[in-house]
């Protein structure tokens, strides 16, 4: 077979060579060759490969080195040992982070590059000011929150791990290197003691079995950990002694709750959450440059910010792009917990937070109280269509900091028609995003700046704030 040709018709099963021009959106390095383009990961700017696909289409592929013939300067060794190794290319490995071979500095110079790629399409004759990117203060050991898949060994023994890339198969490491270190030290000893247990692993293929999920949440105020135990029915056998070990060999772990998902499906969460022992919540704390502090309390489904350390960057983020003012109202939609909405109160004269999740709300309503900020108000209604919100001053501003999906046309269309001087969005996805812009800016909104705030060091996953003003 000749390796040199992408277009050749057996390729998929075996190698092809060539040179990264640059990193997309999404993590790849790209290759074009012969109109034939090609999504190679874990790799960097200028490097010569040789590499497999794993997937191709007509005019295009995806695939993973097999070879790094000439590594760039940037290249490093991966902390993690389920990273993605070229020269182990068939071993199984994690899907987590995608950018451990890389070092910090290239992370952020390629976040930055891939934005600005993005805006040079966005359709308005005004220039954007795409701000250079905020580096993270923390790129280990930062992320309050993880989710563990639990499936059989071939003994039937419980493996609990992640799932590899675009797979259902499960992957263990002996440490994942972005969560903090005490909590990696939690999930050790309750990987053993689950193994010891007489809870069952969930199989995905019989649709049997007790555990399918293990969730946890961290709070950097005292280390401590609320653990979800998500199983395919309600039942956990020698309930009272599985709860004895957790208290006695996990002490980290003080909030236990169990979400029952009897259904067949890859989303982790079912509809029935019951707490089965410890403390209610916890709770995590940033500072304020106004009020010296913030209180946030964290329960097992409710949104937080996924990187701690780095939220008061991102806030802070938000509130210099909209310089405020104590005439301003401000309209958080998809508020979650009430992070920005309680963040932003100070600085102006109202602040409304709304999300349709009861969890985020309840969530919201307790960081209010447990504040005591008197001009912020949280409501619980569709964000496509916040229409408790009746009475909106003509100086308001509504920020939006929807999931991947972005906004649908009928939240847009709602925003548009409330005629906001400026909106903020806040982004963890530039794909959904740049949609979005275009329909603002066709509805007659002008994108003014933007900027990356990475969230996510070790991935290519990109967070951003972008102000767009009312023409």
């Amino acid at each position: 077979m000749n390796k040199s040709n992408p277009r050749e018709k057996h390729s998929i099963s075996g190698t092809t060579t060539g040179t990264i021009e640059k990193l997309v959106n999404g993590g790849a390095g790209i290759i074009k060759q012969a109109g034939f383009t090609s999504f190679i990961s874990y790799t960097c700017p200028g490097e010569t490969v040789e590499f497999r696909y794993t997937q191709r289409k007509k005019s295009y592929g995806f695939g993973i080195p097999t070879k790094i013939i000439t590594p760039s300067t940037a290249r490093v060794n991966p902390r993690c040992p389920g990273f993605y190794n070229p020269a182990a290319c068939d071993k199984p490995y994690c899907g987590g982070c995608d950018w451990q071979h890389m070092d910090y500095a290239e992370q952020l110079l390629n976040k930055q590059k891939a934005y600005t790629e993005i805006f040079s399409f966005i359709p308005q004759p005004e220039k954007i000011d795409v701000l250079p990117a905020k580096a993270a203060g923390q790129q280990y050991n930062y992320r309050n929150r993880t989710h563990f898949a639990v499936r059989p060994n071939e003994d039937n023994t419980l493996t609990l791990g992640f799932y590899a890339p675009d797979s259902h198969s499960i992957v263990e490491v002996p440490e994942c290197y972005v969560l903090p270190r005490k909590m990696n030290t939690a999930v050790t000893k309750l990987k053993q003691l689950l193994r010891t247990s007489n809870l069952t692993p969930y199989n995905e293929s019989r649709h049997s079995g007790t555990l399918r999920h293990v969730s946890l949440r961290y709070s950097f105020n005292d280390d401590s950990i609320l653990a979800v135990l998500v199983t395919h029915n309600g039942f956990l056998p020698d309930l009272k002694k599985l709860l004895f070990r957790i208290r006695s060999e996990v002490p980290e772990i003080v909030s236990l709750y169990q979400n029952v998902n009897p259904n067949r499906t890859n989303v982790i969460f079912g509809n029935d959450t019951i707490q089965l022992d410890g403390v209610e919540c916890l709770y995590d704390t940033i500072p304020h440059p106004v009020i010296n502090e913030l209180k946030f309390r964290i329960s097992p489904l409710s949104f937080y910010q996924i990187n701690t350390p780095q939220i008061p960057m991102l806030y802070d983020t938000i509130v210099n792009m909209l310089t405020p003012a104590k005439t301003d109202t401000v309209i958080d939609l998809y508020c979650g917990s009430g992070g920005i909405g309680l963040y932003l109160a100070p600085y102006v004269k109202q602040s409304y937070g709304v999300d349709n999740s009861t969890d985020s709300i309840t969530d919201a309503i307790a960081n209010l109280n447990l504040n005591k900020i008197p001009n912020c108000q949280f409501i619980r209604d569709d964000s496509e269509v916040f229409d408790k919100l009746i009475d909106i001053p003509d100086d308001t501003t509504i920020i939006i900091d929807p999931p991947r999906a972005g906004c649908s046309d009928a939240t847009i269309d709602k925003i548009v028609a409330h005629s906001p001087t400026k909106i903020v969005y806040v982004s963890c996805y530039p794909s959904t995003l740049a949609r979005d812009l275009k329909k603002f800016i066709l509805s007659g909104y002008t994108v003014l700046q933007t900027q990356v705030v990475d969230m996510f060091p070790q991935t290519s996953h990109i967070e951003s704030v972008t102000l767009l003003l009312k023409k």
